[in-house]
């Protein structure tokens, strides 16, 4: 195999050019406050240069009731700690208020319908006892994800 080839993706032998994505759930058994995200990753270009100020492409980060919107990660929304990388844009964007606890998935699929851009002090912190992580990425990179981890508080009511 051609090491270019490796970083495609292929199904039938069709090469697929679109972004794929990653689904890391994480379950605790008990409501936390989910603070951050943090994940090891390392990328490389087609001629295998590593890409040290590279990572993932979006994040979105859900649960039944919550959702923040699909991210596009960049300087503004995620930073670089050492070997990790942060992200803390954990809000729910849920259209509705928490009281109705209405679905943002179905099927395994979230409910576009029910998400919306919510103003950034409408947004509720990410209270529940699992989170689903997803990390988007393009196929024009090789991407190595060698972790993913919440932050998590406790929850005192």
């Amino acid at each position: 195999m051609n090491s270019n080839e490796r970083t495609k993706y292929y199904y039938q032998q069709t090469l697929y050019t679109d972004s794929a994505f990653i689904d890391v759930i994480f379950n605790t058994q008990q409501k936390v406050l989910f603070s951050h995200v943090l994940w090891s990753s390392e990328v490389f270009d087609e001629n295998d240069a590593h890409k040290y100020n590279e990572t993932i492409n979006k994040i979105r980060v859900y649960s039944n009731t919550q959702t923040t919107p699909l991210t596009t990660l960049s300087t503004n929304n995620v930073r670089r700690v050492y070997d990790k990388w942060s992200f803390n844009g954990l809000r729910d964007d849920n259209r509705y208020n928490k009281r109705f606890n209405l679905p943002v998935i179905q099927n395994l699929e979230l409910i576009q319908s029910e998400i919306r851009n919510k103003l950034a002090h409408k947004r509720g912190r990410f209270i529940t006892d699992w989170i689903v992580v997803r990390l988007e990425i393009n196929n024009r990179n090789q991407v190595i994800i060698h972790s993913v981890e919440p932050v998590i508080k406790p929850v005192f009511r």
